[in-house]
């Protein structure tokens, strides 16, 4: 029986793995979508298409880096 359930365990994480990171990918690209108006006012102020891009690549590597810190910061209190 707990052969069994671990099991199921070790098939059900790669499909976990894949349905969070595509969550991900729909969560970015909808992130994405509502802010073009955000990035248009930004290019009529002058801000090239380079700079206009970093400034959101950039967001977005600080949040997934936090987040990423603090869940591992999480587990790490969860099982200790």
């Amino acid at each position: 029986m707990l052969r069994q359930q671990i099991r199921y365990i070790n098939v059900l994480y790669p499909f976990l793995y894949v349905l969070v990171g595509l969550v991900a990918l729909i969560i970015s690209y909808l992130m994405v979508v509502n802010r073009r108006k955000e990035f248009a006012i930004m290019r009529g102020l002058g801000a090239d298409k380079g700079k206009a891009f970093m400034s959101f690549f950039l967001e977005q590597a600080f949040l997934c880096i936090f987040g990423t810190a603090f869940g591992i910061l999480v587990n790490w209190v969860a099982n200790t």
